[in-house]
């Protein structure tokens, strides 16, 4: 899976990961680190949406968190 870190979102820090992809939406897991405080969620959005997001450099990849284990997990640990 890969994971996402959302420009420009401080002191808080958000990652999203790609959980599922379907043919006009896409299922994310969004995780917002603010100090100690996590929050974990899922939302959808349209693959246009999504690709805007990668184009634009909204979400830019972060290859240290994109593999199988979920971003929540690895940010946990």
């Amino acid at each position: 899976m890969k994971t996402y870190r959302v420009k420009g979102d401080n002191p808080a820090v958000t990652y999203v990961q790609v959980s599922e992809e379907h043919e006009d939406e896409i299922l994310l897991i969004v995780t917002k680190l603010n100090g100690e405080d996590e929050r974990i969620h899922e939302d959808r959005i349209s693959r246009e949406l999504f690709q805007m997001c990668i184009e634009t450099g909204y979400l830019v990849e972060d290859e240290s968190l994109s593999a199988d284990e979920p971003a929540f997990q690895k940010l946990s640990a």
